[in-house]
């Protein structure tokens, strides 16, 4: 880089430095020993109200509708309102106060105000008479004389208007030569007689905007009469009126424009049961803006769900939560309803988003869960463990279920079921919300049915046979077998006799002869085709006693019969001896009867 090249360079970085320095020396000024009427801000574009209820009332009342078509014609009257309305009045003199901001609805109440005073009324009337932010601004510098020496702190507005005319602009002043022309800082009031050579030095000025934009200072006064500053002058020269009419020149330190104001918001009902709809109304100011609101409902659980839209302001707009918003009042707690208004800054040529609105509505949940058992279902079941799945809508604290109307068995989800036994069951599962709301599912209805295998029975008749005596085998008591689905009968009843012979057959009943005495060991096989197993055993002892050569006799045990065999024989002996007596007796009575006879 060459030297010259690298000086330039380093007077840029000098410059810029230095006009930090100056605006924030002048925001230090304007802030030092500030207070506010209302608010405890220091920020003046918070004072900027278009929506205030007075400033709305001399809107409605002055100026023509529909704005965009009357733009020039609204601001020269309201500038002329603020001029003829408002009576310039020093803090000091006012409130004892070297700098003290005043709301719009303040400035009119009092009919009295400095230049910041004045200027924030004139900027606020022209934001709500609907011209946007991009067209006008509020405006805070310095004034000095023609040799840059500072003067004092001072406001006024910027407007964007199309260019004006130098002949309206002559004969608005034209009247005026001669007489004297005053304008306020914070600081001084300074004035000047307007001079015949100083109109004609104004009339070669030409046009005095900066990059379009034009000053309107309501402090800028003619004397005598108080006569304001005529607007056609403004339009034309602009930032010429301050050298050649009042010989100062005015220092541009920082612009400010409104920022969004609040809405009014509400929500009904404020207490809601879970799924149900709030309605949501939003207001915007009473002002001729177009707004544009992104509503925002947070849940909870911090989900959070967007609306767009755009309306003019003092229409009230109302949106359903549950509707609206594709999204439902699905849980419990509290819902926070912010509004943000979407603006663009043209100070600080971006798109901004201000919150503008915040409000709350309650969900309450008094509804329990809904569960639903997806298994068992309503079938038969060929295991004793089955799977317990179940579905619930909603967080929970607790889970249980009863089976078979048993007591709960808590459980923390999905489990199974195991030891079920065989037959009808029926199960019902219950749980808490978070709320401790307690919900229960529909009883699903089950059916265990195990596979069997067929079952061996049968009974001898006799129990004890004779050797070549016919013996009964009745399998009657055997059960048939089971597959888990259907029950498989016995087809085959298989014997075994134990003596070497076997027989199958499909009949329940069968004979059979033992050839010689012994224990034999009689083995019956049912067989079910199909059954889980398909076969079952049983064994039976069965006694077969022998048949002596030349007919039965029966083997006399002498001790066994010996005791009873005596015991008879001495009762007959005593019946006998019995008889002889009473038989001698008779006879002897018999005699004696005779005799007396």
């Amino acid at each position: 880089m060459q030297k010259g090249e690298g000086d330039r360079e380093l007077r840029k970085a000098i410059s810029i430095v230095c006009a930090l320095l100056i605006a924030l020396s002048a925001f230090s000024i304007l802030s030092q020993e500030t207070r506010a009427h209302d608010l405890p801000s220091h920020s003046l574009d918070d004072y900027i109200q278009p929506a205030d209820s007075d400033v709305q009332n001399i809107v409605r009342s002055v100026c023509s509708f529909p704005w965009y078509l009357n733009i020039e014609e609204n601001v020269e009257i309201l500038y002329y309102w603020v001029c003829s309305h408002i009576q310039y009045k020093s803090d000091s003199d006012q409130w004892g106060e070297r700098d003290y901001w005043q709301l719009p609805n303040t400035t009119i109440t009092l009919g009295t105000g400095d230049c910041e005073d004045q200027a924030i009324l004139l900027v606020s009337l022209i934001r709500g008479c609907g011209i946007p932010r991009d067209k006008v601004h509020l405006v805070c510098g310095n004034v000095r004389d023609l040799f840059w020496n500072l003067m004092g702190g001072h406001c006024w507005i910027e407007v964007m208007l199309g260019t004006g005319s130098l002949e309206e602009a002559n004969a608005s002043l034209a009247p005026h030569v001669g007489d004297t022309f005053s304008i306020h800082t914070n600081e001084t009031e300074i004035s000047s007689v307007f001079t015949e050579e100083k109109f004609s030095e104004l009339q070669q000025a030409g046009e005095g905007k900066r990059e379009g934009w034009i000053p309107l200072d309501t402090t800028a006064q003619i004397y005598p009469g108080l006569l304001p500053l005529p607007f056609e002058a403004w339009i034309w020269w602009g930032y010429n009126v301050y050298p050649w009419i009042f010989f100062i020149n005015v220092e541009i330190l920082l612009f400010e424009v409104d920022s969004p104001t609040a809405i009014t918001l509400d929500a009904h009902p404020t207490v809601v049961d879970e799924l149900f709809t709030v309605l949501i109304s939003v207001t915007p100011p009473s002002d001729y803006d177009h707004h544009d609101y992104v509503i925002c409902v947070t849940k909870p659980s911090g989900i959070a769900d967007f609306l767009q839209d755009t309306w003019g302001g003092g229409n009230c707009r109302d949106f359903l939560y549950g509707v609206d918003w594709g999204t439902t009042t699905d849980e419990a707690g509290v819902y926070t309803v912010r509004v943000f208004e979407n603006w663009y800054n043209p100070l600080e040529e971006c798109w901004l988003m201000e919150k503008v609105g915040e409000i709350s509505f309650t969900v309450m949940d008094v509804s329990p869960p809904s569960i639903t058992i997806l298994h068992p279902k309503n079938i038969t079941y060929t295991t004793n463990s089955v799977s317990l799945i179940f579905t619930i809508n909603e967080s929970w604290s607790w889970i249980g279920y009863s089976l078979d109307n048993q007591v709960n068995v808590t459980i923390s989800g999905n489990t199974t079921l195991v030891a079920l036994s065989q037959g009808l069951h029926n199960i019902v599962v219950y749980a808490n919300d978070t709320s401790s709301n307690m919900g229960a599912s529909d009883m699903v209805h089950f059916l265990i049915a195990l596979p069997y295998a067929p079952r061996a029975e049968f009974i001898v008749i006799p129990e004890t046979a004779k050797a070549g005596e016919s013996v009964k085998f009745d399998a009657s008591d055997s059960l048939p077998g089971f597959n888990g689905t259907q029950t498989m009968p016995i087809t085959e009843y298989r014997w075994d006799f134990g003596d070497g012979n076997k027989m199958i057959t499909s009949t329940q009943i069968v004979h059979h002869s033992f050839n010689t005495a012994g224990n034999y060991y009689v083995t019956l096989t049912v067989y079910a085709p199909g059954a889980i197993p398909e076969t079952d055993s049983i064994t039976h002892k069965v006694t077969v006693a022998s048949v002596p050569v030349g007919g039965y006799s029966f083997p006399i045990d002498v001790n066994a019969i010996a005791k009873p065999l005596a015991l008879s024989l001495a009762l007959v002996t005593i019946v006998a001896i019995a008889l002889t007596l009473i038989k001698r007796k008779t006879r002897r009575s018999s005699k004696q009867l005779e005799q007396t006879l």
